[in-house]
């Protein structure tokens, strides 16, 4: 049958309850009907879990799928009339780059000799920071890291994750580092009704770092 009313158009869905054993769903067949044989007859779930040595996983493929189909009946993905057609499992031992304190401290000399060599290692896994791993994130950092290549522009989405993560929509800075002490800074605005009140800028160039406001050079201390 076609996808159930309650999850149209439904993408990803995330479950912190105890009763399901996957943390994440997804409705594939919302995105595109070539993902099924015929929208008309089929529809498709991909759920996803995550295991430690303090959350271990299941003991066998088996066990992940009837776990994941329970978990699906518990949460209402699935109903008891549902008929299953089709079953897929992979294991994926290692997932996302996690961050944790030190991070930067191992990564930093890892891409300062890539770049000797002309590589820039940029992106979800390139960068080895989640916080900017969406597809925005990781086209931005390609972008940047084009300017740099070309410009010698600085690269601020990859150098400061947290400014590009709490900066979304209000203003439009652009970095020009020409060398290491003098920091040229054109700041463009991108809301007219932004633009008459009065913003703090605090400009630390030895790092290039650009803070927007008080709230932010807060959180940057």
């Amino acid at each position: 049958a076609r996808v159930p009313e309650r999850l149209f158009p439904k993408g990803w869905l995330y479950f912190p309850e105890s009763n399901c054993t996957f943390y994440r769903a997804n409705i594939f067949s919302n995105y595109s009907p070539n993902n099924v044989p015929d929208p008309d007859e089929y529809w498709q779930i991909l759920v996803e879990r995550s295991e430690s040595t303090k959350m271990p996983g299941p003991k066998s493929k088996e066990e992940a799928i009837e776990e994941a189909i329970q978990g699906c009946l518990n949460t209402h993905l699935l109903v008891e009339e549902d008929e299953i057609v089709s079953k897929f499992h992979i294991r994926i031992p290692y997932g996302y780059p996690t961050p944790f304190r030190g991070r930067e401290a191992l990564c930093r000399p890892l891409f300062t000799e890539l770049e000797k060599v002309g590589i820039l290692s940029r992106g979800r896994f390139g960068a080895w920071k989640y916080e900017i791993s969406n597809q925005d994130h990781a086209t931005m950092m390609g972008v940047e890291a084009v300017d740099h290549i070309l410009f010698g522009s600085f690269e601020q989405c990859f150098n400061m994750p947290f400014f590009r993560k709490f900066n979304k929509g209000t203003q439009k800075t652009v970095c020009m580092l020409t060398d290491k002490k003098e920091l040229n800074l054109k700041h463009e605005e991108s809301d007219k009704e932004d633009s008459e009140k009065k913003t703090k800028m605090v400009i630390q160039p030895t790092t290039g770092f650009v803070i927007k406001n008080q709230e932010m050079m807060n959180f940057c201390e």
